[in-house]
């Protein structure tokens, strides 16, 4: 019996002929995660060819730089070139506020700083602004210094609308960056992700066992302490009690504000609903 990822496998190797059958040299995106570790096995056969680039984030999940070092190593890359966000979370944070998924107009520090509507008591941004300022840019950045002319990433489909958009191979990033970008795995899905992982016994950073065993019930940001994803801080009680304790105080204070002002948002907007059902 075939297993669940081969028609996977085998459309994925034959895009990777067709990457580097244009390109002499390219980059990885690697993350640390499950799919870009999938992706830089399924890359074994060019290790001379790629570059890992990482970003080693602070706050990050313990042993994953580590892990995707010490797999660079046993299967045959260069070590990864390393870089870092170009703001501390705690940096960030200062600047910008927490990271969260709704934002109140008198509370955005983004498009609008100087906003007339706040006291500056609660300072939020968008989550999607946290992860290009301190996740994605420092690797396109970096990947400027190389000028490779194409990067190949771990993104799926079912990572988001966006990503789906974007298919196998866009132009855009040629266009802001000077390379083409490349997603292999765009049509994988989790499931077959750990199918492939489980069968080549690919080690996984420590919270990938609560990360599996929860499936969907914790989002699992970059960063620990992010305040993106309420519920994993209850897996941060339950697994990493030192990072809870530290921080637990001060992301219940921004909860609550944030909770109240939906809250009560969430009342008006019934109340229009109703009476105009």
């Amino acid at each position: 019996m075939k297993p669940l990822y081969y028609e996977k496998i085998c459309t994925t190797y034959a895009q990777l002929e067709a990457i580097f059958a244009t390109h002499a040299q390219i980059c990885l995106f690697s993350s640390g995660g499950k799919d870009s570790l999938t992706l830089m096995h399924l890359l074994r056969p060019w290790q001379q060819r790629v570059t890992i680039l990482h970003n080693d984030m602070d706050n990050g999940w313990p042993g994953v730089t580590q892990n995707l070092c010490a797999l660079a190593r046993d299967w045959g890359f260069s070590q990864p070139i390393i870089t870092h966000p170009s703001l501390t979370i705690d940096a960030y944070i200062a600047e910008f506020g927490y990271q969260t998924e709704m934002v109140p107009i008198e509370a955005d520090t983004v498009i609008m700083p100087a906003a007339p509507y706040g006291d500056g008591s609660l300072r939020v941004s968008s989550f999607w602004h946290c992860e290009l300022v301190r996740c994605i840019m420092p690797l396109f950045q970096l990947a400027l210094t190389l000028s490779p002319s194409a990067i190949v990433t771990g993104s799926r489909a079912t990572d988001g609308p966006a990503f789906a958009a974007m298919g196998h191979r866009t132009t855009d990033a040629k266009e802001m960056w000077g390379f083409e970008r490349y997603n292999p795995l765009l049509e994988w899905n989790s499931a077959e992700i750990y199918a492939y992982i489980d069968a080549l016994g690919i080690p996984l950073p420590e919270h990938y066992q609560w990360k599996r065993l929860n499936g969907d019930k914790y989002q699992f940001p970059d960063c620990m302490r992010c305040t993106f994803a309420p519920e994993h801080w209850q897996l941060l009680k339950e697994h990493y009690p030192e990072v809870y304790q530290q921080h637990w105080p001060e992301t219940k204070t921004v909860y609550e504000a944030l909770a109240l002002k939906q809250w009560n948002y969430t009342k008006r907007l019934m109340r229009v609903i109703i009476d105009n059902a």
